[in-house]
C-alpha cells in the first residue's frame, strides 16, 4: 500500500540523478548518444496509460524508451546525462533530446565529439551541433542528403571507401561491404589541404558551385 501511494517528480529527480552522475566522472571530449528501450508493460490505455514504444532489433522491442549520453571509459559506458521519453504521452523526438543534451554540456572548457547513428539522422542537425562549436560524426539517412548519397554511390563501387571534403571542412563519406551500405558525416578533422591527395579529386573546383 505504501509502494502504490508512492509519488515523485521525475523531471526533479531526473535533475538530481543527471548531477550526481556527472560529479562522478572525469569528462571526456568523447559522447555517444543513443536511445534505450527499458522493457515494461501495462494493461492501461489512453492518457492514463503507460507511453510504450515499439523499436525493433532492441533485446527489450517493448517498452519505456529514454535517450542516453555516455562516455567511453576503461570499465564500459557511462551514462553522464539522460532525456525521458515516458514522463508524458508526448514522445521526446530524437533531434530534440540531441539539442537537449547540448544545451546541458556542463564542461564548457571541453569541445564534445558527439557521435549518433541514423536514427537521430536530419536534414539540419549536423549543420545545428556544428555551429554550436561541437565536433559530429553521424550516420545519415540518405533522405535527408540525397545528392550527396547518390553521387558517392555512383563512385563507390563494392567493398570500397569515398569521400569528399566541402570547403568548409566537413567529411561526408560511404563505405561498402557486404554488411550494407554506410553513409556518415564528420567535421572532426582538421584540414589536410597540405596533403597532395593520391587520387585525383572525384569533384573539381567547378563541381562545388552546383
Amino acid at each position: 500500500m505504501i509502494l502504490a501511494s508512492l509519488d515523485c517528480d521525475f523531471t526533479v529527480i531526473s535533475d538530481l540523478v543527471r548531477k550526481a552522475w556527472q560529479s562522478c566522472i572525469r569528462p571526456s571530449a568523447q559522447v555517444c548518444i543513443d536511445e534505450s528501450i527499458y522493457s515494461y508493460h501495462s494493461s492501461h490505455k489512453g492518457n492514463t496509460g503507460s507511453p510504450q514504444r515499439y523499436i525493433p532489433h532492441k533485446p527489450h522491442p517493448n517498452g519505456l524508451l529514454d535517450y542516453v549520453a555516455s562516455f567511453k571509459t576503461e570499465h564500459g559506458p557511462f551514462i553522464f546525462d539522460l532525456e525521458l521519453d515516458h514522463l508524458n504521452n508526448n514522445p521526446v523526438n530524437p533531434r530534440s533530446a540531441v539539442l537537449a543534451f547540448m544545451s546541458r554540456w556542463p564542461w564548457p572548457e571541453i569541445k564534445p565529439h558527439i557521435v549518433i547513428d541514423a536514427g537521430f539522422s536530419d536534414s539540419n542537425l549536423f549543420h545545428i551541433l556544428r555551429d554550436c562549436d561541437a565536433f559530429v560524426t553521424a550516420s545519415i539517412n540518405k533522405s535527408h542528403k540525397t545528392e550527396v548519397y547518390n553521387a558517392l554511390d555512383f563512385y563507390c563501387t563494392p567493398n570500397m571507401r569515398v569521400a569528399v571534403r566541402e570547403p568548409d571542412g566537413s567529411i561526408w563519406s560511404m563505405a561498402k561491404s557486404d554488411k550494407g551500405v554506410h553513409f556518415v558525416v564528420t567535421n572532426a578533422f582538421e584540414s589536410l589541404e597540405h596533403i597532395d591527395p593520391i587520387n585525383k579529386p572525384v569533384f573539381s573546383d567547378e563541381d562545388h558551385k552546383y
